[in-house]
């Protein structure tokens, strides 16, 4: 034991120059530290809130150009080529061009929001409503919002060729038309 003792009492001091503080050292770890420490816990909240968030329920945007034909048999447009396609299931993104025949009708939505006067405990409320209108494609109900209105009223009891994209898959699929066409017979 005796010789780890002498090795010991051998070291010698290092020597640092005169500007060498260590309390500024450590704050420069401290701060480093820090900054590290917050960007991995920004990047780690950021992923939890993305995917609580993120909805699952949605496919990816497929990019289909689809045609159907007044059979009612869909074809995918590939390369400037048609490809009879047996999936005839929409998908978001989706893009179909179809003939149209029938009627548009219109549906109505209302939201009811109330919020409560922190002064005098009173509520207030208010309600937004919104028009969607539906039409058939093939068997299936399509609803568009009133911004597309415009592009395809016309149709309403006459026959058109359409084209819209599938944007949401909730119960009832909506569209944006992307144009509409009067078939002259």
């Amino acid at each position: 034991m005796a010789k780890i003792t002498q090795r010991l009492v051998s070291f010698t001091n290092p020597e640092f120059p005169e500007s060498y503080n260590p309390s500024m050292v450590k704050f420069a770890f401290s701060a480093c530290n820090f900054v590290v420490g917050f960007l991995l816990l920004s990047a780690l909240l950021g992923m939890i809130f993305w995917s609580l968030t993120y909805d699952y329920t949605q496919t990816t945007n497929s990019g289909r150009e689809i045609l159907v034909d007044s059979g009612g048999n869909w074809f995918e447009i590939h390369n400037s080529t048609l490809h009879q396609i047996d999936d005839t299931n929409l998908k978001i993104g989706d893009e179909i061009t179809y003939t149209f025949a029938g009627e548009i009708s219109d549906v109505e939505y209302s939201s009811t929001y109330c919020d409560q006067d922190s002064l005098d405990g009173t509520e207030q409320c208010w309600t937004s409503y919104s028009t969607y209108y539906r039409f058939l494609f093939l068997n299936t109900t399509i609803e568009t919002s009133a911004k597309s209105i415009h592009d395809f009223y016309f149709c309403h009891r006459n026959v058109c060729q359409i084209t819209m994209q599938v944007i949401n898959l909730s119960t009832i699929p909506d569209v944006i038309i992307l144009q509409a066409e009067e078939v002259v017979m």
